[in-house]
């Protein structure tokens, strides 16, 4: 059994590529987690319902449940609050596999109807810069994974058959069981460090489709602390 805790705030193509959206997310493995909000400040909306989606302004938080179809006995809530989110949840039992997928998201994910902003997708090329300001920490044990993360299409149109690239910015990793594809370079970006790893093809169980995956993991956490932007 382990027990989590963290607070934060807060997912190629040869015609026209779009980015999508941008969702901060927790990848999970552990069998008994609790994570807190970025403020200390009262509930505002909460729900426990397993998919349940609450807006706030143009983001929506999702509490994603991936791996619940191979589990008995869970339980996991999200929250907004005046000046944050709050995730907390039980799982029991662990084989390694992503348990869940907790998110905060901007922009259209392929598989929503919508776009939670009028301002994406937008096309790459018109994109001249782009900063995502964000303020986070994590304390805990288990195995998690807070990364930012990214879709770039080949249709103006998102939905899952014209996925071509996804970009995933690690953030923070403990114990986590390993990346797609392979180690190709390390680079530094702004003066954070990140280990390159890319998949050409990448093949996830239940996905029809294939896509570019192109993965930077942070090696600059000390002492559980993350760069305040990236």
């Amino acid at each position: 059994m382990t027990n989590y805790k963290g607070i934060h705030s807060m997912s190629r193509s040869k015609t026209k590529p779009y980015r999508l959206f941008f969702v901060m997310t927790l990848l999970l493995t552990s069998v008994f987690l609790n994570i807190a909000g970025c403020s200390s400040s009262p509930i505002d909306k909460q729900s426990c319902k397993a998919w349940a989606e609450i807006t706030t302004g143009e983001y929506l938080l999702t509490n994603n449940v991936w791996g619940a179809q191979d589990y008995k006995d869970i339980k996991q809530c999200i929250a907004t609050k005046d000046k944050g989110y709050e995730w907390n949840w039980q799982w029991q039992g662990h084989d390694g596999n992503v348990l869940a997928y907790p998110s905060i998201l901007y922009g259209h994910k392929p598989w929503n109807k919508h776009s939670t902003s009028p301002r994406l997708p937008v096309k790459v090329d018109d994109v001249k810069k782009l900063t995502v300001t964000f303020k986070a920490k994590q304390v805990g044990s288990g195995s998690h994974n807070l990364l930012l993360e990214s879709w770039i299409t080949s249709s103006a149109v998102p939905k899952p058959s014209t996925r071509t690239v996804e970009l995933a910015i690690h953030l923070f990793q403990q114990n986590w069981p390993g990346m797609p594809g392979k180690k190709v370079d390390t680079v530094f970006i702004d003066n954070h460090q990140f280990d390159v790893y890319v998949e050409p093809s990448i093949d996830v169980p239940g996905d029809e489709y294939h896509w570019l995956y192109l993965g930077f993991v942070y090696t600059g956490v000390k002492n559980n602390q993350l760069p305040s932007n990236s």
